[in-house]
């Protein structure tokens, strides 16, 4: 389109206009602009810019797919739903989340762990010279709870102790935690073992609790056991 405005002079120099003017008319449209600032003793207004999707070919078009990787050729649209999808979406697995590295300062990374029950044992009487829970695997936890309780006696001068050890590379067990020598019938012991607990011990890779019964006249004593790890 072709386009000579009229100057208010009357003269046939044309003038050149500062927005776009329909077909068909003389008018030119308002310029929408704003906000207003003085320099110089003028008031000037800057004029509003209206920029269509896809217009600029490296922002991007509200359609543009999700960039494919961190290193290629995308525009910013594609490239910021990409970050989109790594950090505002909840879980994600290793290869599709964004690497961080840990703090020089930081000690250690607060994580939600959950208690499992790694032995129980219902009230039961127990006698003979030595039992034991058998082999416990604990290379995946950091501590264990210990909780034993014990009702009930019989035989002559009849005693318990208890032992919670740490099996060794050679097969021999190593005692972390031992209770005293136990003589009346109704007992109630707990404690913890690991790092920072009650016995600062490091679990290994297996564990076991390990009770001797003690006395004559065949003695027995009744009691329930409870390991819990996390």
């Amino acid at each position: 389109m072709s386009f000579t405005a009229t100057p208010l002079d009357g003269s046939a120099t044309p003038i050149p206009m500062s927005s776009a003017v329909p077909d068909s008319t003389n008018t030119p449209l308002a310029l929408e602009g704003g906000p207003a600032k003085s320099t110089g003793g003028n008031s000037l207004v800057p004029t509003a810019v209206y920029m269509y999707d896809g217009y600029h070919v490296t922002f991007g078009a509200q359609a543009d797919a999700a960039a494919s990787s961190d290193a290629g050729t995308f525009t910013f649209i594609a490239l910021f739903k990409r970050l989109l999808g790594k950090l505002l979406v909840g879980q994600q697995t290793m290869a599709n989340s964004v690497g961080v590295a840990i703090a020089s300062n930081q000690s250690a990374v607060p994580a939600s762990v959950s208690t499992s029950a790694l032995y129980t044992l219902a009230s039961i009487a127990t006698s003979g010279s030595t039992q034991n829970s058998g082999d416990l695997a604990v290379a995946s936890y950091h501590e264990v709870a210990i909780d034993i309780n014990t009702t009930a006696q019989s035989g002559t001068s009849p005693t318990i102790q208890y032992f919670f050890e740490r099996k060794g590379a050679d097969g021999i067990y190593y005692v972390l935690w031992q209770s005293a020598v136990l003589t009346v019938a109704a007992n109630t012991l707990s404690t913890s073992v690991g790092p920072g607990l009650a016995y600062n011990q490091s679990l290994g890779n297996t564990d076991r609790l390990r009770w001797v019964v003690g006395g004559s006249a065949t003695p027995t004593f009744t009691h329930s056991l409870n390991i819990y790890a996390k």
